[in-house]
């Protein structure tokens, strides 16, 4: 795995198991069947991928409040040192 963010290790790992499974794969899409087994097989990557993103926003979260707080508080001290200022 190569990824920093451990909360993304399991995906990372699942992504080597399905570039395995799926990398390269043509599905015969003219069948029922193809066509069952390629949509089958894009559900469980889009899972990965929009479980992916759901984590990502969440372990994101706490530290765009941070920025919101440090911005916020800036503000308001700015705010009062200029009012001493005029």
């Amino acid at each position: 795995m190569t990824t920093e963010i451990v909360e993304y290790s399991k995906t990372e790992a699942a992504l080597a198991d399905l570039t395995h499974k799926y990398g390269g794969v043509l599905f015969d899409v003219t069948t029922t069947e193809g066509m069952k087994v390629a949509k089958q097989g894009r559900a469980e990557i889009k899972k990965y991928r929009t479980s992916l993103e759901d984590l990502r926003i969440a372990i994101k979260a706490p530290a765009l409040r941070r920025c919101q707080v440090i911005d916020e508080e800036a503000t308001r001290i700015k705010k009062a040192l200029f009012d001493l200022e005029t």
